[in-house]
């Protein structure tokens, strides 16, 4: 009797153990807004505000950090909801969390998914253990971890201030290969309301602002689309872009200085 208790405690424990190492890598989407309100698989009220996400095997209440791949950004989620086990998805992410990691242009991309042992941070630990499934208190101690540790992506002080690639917040990107290039402007404003018309109308890739500064010492904005492998991956989105009426042409993701003629102005 003595042995068989003892090989149930050692399988528990290692199932403890897998279970705090849990990590992987899948694509992560975010909930339509017209699923505010409803309830999850789990019985709690989806709220669009909180930092909550659905997965298809980790249980109700884990807390995870999902890293975006594309550019580095993080969030800390909790589990309250179910996707399916034949879902695409690895992780559906609240509106909150998806904004949070830069997911509301491109609407879905590679992610790492790390479960954070609740023992680590004291106040987590003692929410978990007191409150119960529906707290929302739990929630806003991971809002809390997630601003104050080292997980939480720094605040960028001058947005599009430099040369370099950034996403359409102003965070800066590591972005190579080829990408659809839109639009050369010397605006602030009008690249911004570009990203913004290009968002609206759901182009399928991710959206780069390119901050250019040309030979005459002037800054330029290139609105990129996408960052594909190869010349002909792009050419396929150029002929997409060029049906909804943009004179786009294909470039590679280089800072590299230009002369005014490639300059357009709004």
């Amino acid at each position: 009797m003595k042995r068989l208790v003892s090989s149930i405690l050692l399988v528990c424990s290692i199932i403890g153990l897998q279970a705090q190492n849990f990590n992987q890598e899948g694509l992560a989407s975010y909930y339509a807004d017209n699923l505010s309100g409803s309830y999850t698989a789990y019985g709690e009220v989806y709220n669009p505000e909180l930092k909550t996400a659905a997965h298809p095997t980790l249980p109700v209440n884990t807390l995870v950090k999902v890293t975006n791949l594309t550019n580095g950004r993080t969030v800390t989620v909790k589990i309250n909801d179910k996707l399916a086990e034949t879902s695409k998805k690895s992780i559906m992410l609240s509106k909150s969390a998806a904004t949070d990691i830069g997911l509301i242009v491109s609407g879905c991309a590679k992610v790492k998914i790390e479960q954070i042992d609740p023992s680590a941070t004291e106040a987590v630990s003692e929410t978990i253990k007191s409150a119960p499934v529906n707290s929302v208190l739990v929630t806003e101690v991971v809002k809390s971890v997630a601003v104050n540790s080292s997980m939480a992506k720094p605040i960028v002080e001058e947005k599009f201030g430099t040369v370099g690639t950034y996403d359409c917040e102003g965070v800066a990107q590591l972005v190579k290969g080829y990408g659809v290039q839109v639009a050369a402007l010397t605006s602030m404003k009008a690249f911004k309301n570009l990203c913004n018309e290009l968002s609206n109308k759901e182009v399928g890739a991710p959206i780069y602002v390119q901050v250019i500064e040309t030979v005459e010492k002037t800054k330029l904005y290139r609105v990129m689309l996408g960052n594909f492998d190869t010349y002909n991956g792009a050419r396929e989105k150029l002929t997409a872009i060029a049906a909804l009426g943009y004179k786009a042409v294909v470039r590679t993701h280089a800072t590299a200085p230009v002369s005014a003629g490639s300059v357009t102005t709004k």
